[in-house]
């Protein structure tokens, strides 16, 4: 059996996001069955997304750093 220590982050930056009432709501109703606040859900969901776009981007990177080539036309001689 795998055992994983769980990471307690603080979260002590605040940041003011408004939605509108009917996205309130839904976030509201998806948070609320899993015994946690709209807020730290929304906490949750943005720490996904961007860990996903920084993964996605490193991973962008890479292919364009293997797959780049010189071409002897554009390549300056002293």
């Amino acid at each position: 059996m795998v055992t994983q220590s769980k990471e307690y982050i603080r979260r002590t930056v605040p940041l003011r996001v408004k939605l509108s009432p009917d996205m309130a709501a839904r976030l509201d109703s998806i948070s609320r069955p899993r015994g946690v606040t709209a807020a730290t859900l929304a906490a949750l969901i943005i720490g996904e997304y961007v860990d996903r776009v920084e993964r996605r981007e490193k991973e962008q990177q890479g292919l364009f750093e293997g797959s780049r080539v010189e071409c002897p036309e554009h390549t300056a001689t002293a």
